[in-house]
């Protein structure tokens, strides 16, 4: 009989755990510090005590290549050959990422999710060379490095809280860019 109640009780908590109906999740997300503008989108079904779908997209939020004073078609190599008195001043990398969880509702307050994603990595280099040089502005210029791309695999882990029935909170970890996630969604219908 204890046997029986456990299995029982022990299936309604799962059965209790997700939604009694579909429900999706559109919002705001980032990864701190490096990508700083997304979106992401999940579903949660009530199947298997509730099992649903992550998705965001990440990107730069501006940098080198939008600015007045980036060089299209420039990289470190041509700058020190055509302009030999360029100096490097510094570096700076642009992310974006593309990533895809799995969702599990832990309770009716927290669900953890846990997936991979593809990101790119662009590295810019700045340079400061006489303001006479007709690059960037008054000789202060970017261009890309190319031979410093990366991208790759990344591994991503979080967890999303309802702090009500129509919001939720995002928190979680990101291999690369290595950063902490964040996010808010609207939660449709409310739950």
């Amino acid at each position: 009989m204890a046997v029986t109640c456990g299995i029982m009780l022990a299936g309604q908590s799962v059965a209790a755990q997700g939604p009694a109906q579909p429900h999706v999740g559109i919002g705001y997300v980032a990864n701190a510090p490096d990508v700083m503008v997304g979106g992401a989108v999940y579903v949660v079904l009530p199947a298997l005590g509730g099992i649903g779908l992550y998705v965001d997209a990440k990107f730069p939020g501006g940098g080198p290549a939008g600015s007045r004073d980036f060089e299209e078609g420039w990289t470190p190599s041509r700058v020190e050959d055509e302009v030999p008195d360029a100096k490097f001043r510094r570096r700076k990398s642009s992310w974006q990422s593309f990533s895809v969880a799995l969702i599990r509702p832990l309770n009716p307050s927290l669900m953890v999710y846990g997936g991979l994603g593809h990101f790119k990595r662009t590295e810019y280099w700045l340079y400061e060379a006489a303001p006479t040089v007709d690059l960037g502005r008054a000789g202060v210029f970017w261009v890309e490095s190319p031979d410093d791309a990366e991208s790759g695999v990344s591994v991503m882990v979080g967890a999303l809280m309802r702090i009500s029935s129509l919001i939720s909170t995002q928190f979680g970890f990101e291999s690369r860019p290595r950063g902490i996630t964040v996010g808010m969604s609207l939660r449709l219908p409310p739950w």
